[in-house]
């Protein structure tokens, strides 16, 4: 009997298991910035808001709210072993941008990042979610809709055909109700709930969104951390008569997209300079030393000293000599020109915005390195009278970024004309036997003691 035929099908199929995907989705973040990107979503809310507020007073020919001030909007996060929440008041998701994005994995094409947010890939929040527990639940009240979301990821899990999570409630926003989103997650992952246990992870939340999101917070965002209020950490420089940091403004263009960047690089006071030794167990207080680098509000690097921004490759290893030295790049533009990679914790070494805003970075290092290896020199080889740089920077006063006036170079005082030199070195050879009859003569020892005999012998008998 001829063989039995088998159909060969046209495709096979690709689509990833549910488990798998989450699984990657998460293993390429930490929970500090897992959690730093509830806080992005809510200050993109936040800043949408404005805009929107801004746009209708204009309709009005009304002033509207400054943009960028955030004052009166809040994000109040709460943790433990038990259970995650974050609530804001930043205008909610509307059940619009429910249905067709917020929870999709992915921002679809059709959807646009506005300019000065931080989201991009449309993958953050669920990120987020699943990094944290095993049941989740998102309510969120806008201007005309609300609706609530529950899920319980085993049982989403399980669902292998069914990638939509349920609506608990969807409907018009009912009178009465702040605008804003609520995230609470319970069944945490045990490694979640030993970590929300641990104070030191309680700090590290803390410091991370205080240095992030700082601009926010400066500009009059409310942030809470287990009910204490998280403070901005603005930075400053040095500046003074004879003293003044490095600071450019410029626009960026690629690809048809534009990025402002703003440039400072300059000095923080030192309380121990006089340690400036080449030994680096001689030096304190250099851990935040390096670059800062924000977009559009979130901080990717911090007290960067690597490769990245060219320690070690245009200029020399960072030293702790150098640990008086900041630099800070703030950009803002499209998200989607930002220099970020999908997890938004580091710098995405192939952006073009990032190769011509490197090249300023370098540029402000090596001016930067030239000034301090001067303050080196001082410190070592002077007297406290004679260190010009040192005391001018001991006179100058810390400033914060905004009032620094545009500078393309690091100013510190000239340095002082050389003094002539007073003295002159005479160097000859003379045969040894010679040498050695004038040495007894002398009654000397050393070839140095020779020459400055024979030298005054005859200065003093032909010149006075």
């Amino acid at each position: 009997m001829p063989a039995k035929s088998t159909q060969v099908p046209k495709y096979l199929d690709a689509e990833p298991t549910k488990r798998f995907f989450v699984r990657m989705l998460v293993r390429d973040i930490e929970l500090v910035p897992a959690i730093v990107d509830l806080v992005d979503n809510s200050v993109d809310g936040a800043r949408r808001r404005i805009k929107s507020k801004a746009s209708m007073a204009a309709s009005r020919k009304k002033p509207g709210r400054p943009r960028g001030a955030l004052v009166g909007f809040r994000v109040d996060i709460a943790l433990s072993g038990e259970e995650f929440t974050i609530t804001d008041n930043c205008g909610g998701i509307s059940l619009d941008d429910a249905v067709r994005y917020a929870f999709r994995f992915g921002r679809p094409e059709d959807v646009a990042p506005l300019e000065g947010e931080v989201g991009q890939f449309g993958v953050g929040m669920k990120r987020a979610l699943f990094k944290l527990g095993q049941s989740f639940s998102v309510s969120s009240v806008a201007d005309k809709s609300e609706f609530t979301v529950d899920v319980n990821v085993r049982a989403w899990l399980k669902d292998r055909g069914d990638w939509t999570f349920p609506l608990a409630y969807a409907g018009s926003r009912r009178g009465g109700r702040e605008l804003g989103t609520t995230i609470q997650v319970t069944e945490l992952l045990p490694s979640v709930a030993a970590e929300f246990e641990e104070q030191l992870f309680v700090q590290r939340l803390r410091d991370q969104i205080e240095f992030r999101h700082s601009t926010a917070i400066d500009e009059g965002l409310k942030v809470t951390l287990n009910g204490h209020s998280l403070k901005s950490r603005a930075p400053t420089l040095l500046a003074g008569s004879e003293v003044l940091p490095r600071v450019v403004h410029e626009v960026i263009g690629t690809n048809g997209d534009t990025v402002d960047m703003r440039l400072y690089a300059g000095f923080v006071d030192l309380k121990d300079e006089d340690a400036d030794t080449d030994n680096p167990d001689d030096f304190t207080g250099g851990s935040l030393a390096g670059w800062y680098l924000v977009c559009n509000g979130r901080m990717l690097l911090f007290a960067d000293r690597t490769r990245l921004t060219g320690w070690g490759l245009e200029v020399a290893d960072y030293h702790p000599q150098y640990r008086r030295f900041r630099g800070y790049v703030f950009l803002s533009g499209n998200s989607s020109a930002m220099p970020w990679n999908t997890a938004k914790t580091t710098v995405d070494e192939d952006s073009p915005v990032w190769r011509i805003v490197r090249t300023y970075i370098v540029d402000a290092l090596r001016d930067a390195r030239s000034v301090m290896n001067r303050i080196k020199t001082e410190v070592q080889s002077n007297d406290v009278e004679t260190r010009p740089v040192t005391a001018m920077l001991k006179a100058a006063h810390a400033t914060r970024l905004a009032e620094l006036g545009e500078s393309s170079e690091i100013v510190v005082p000239p340095r002082p004309p050389k003094s002539p030199p007073t003295t002159k070195k005479i160097s000859y050879d003379v045969t040894i036997d010679e040498f050695n009859e004038v040495k007894e003569a002398l009654e000397v020892n050393t070839a140095i003691d020779v020459g400055r005999e024979t030298f005054a012998y005859y200065y003093r008998r032909e010149v006075e």
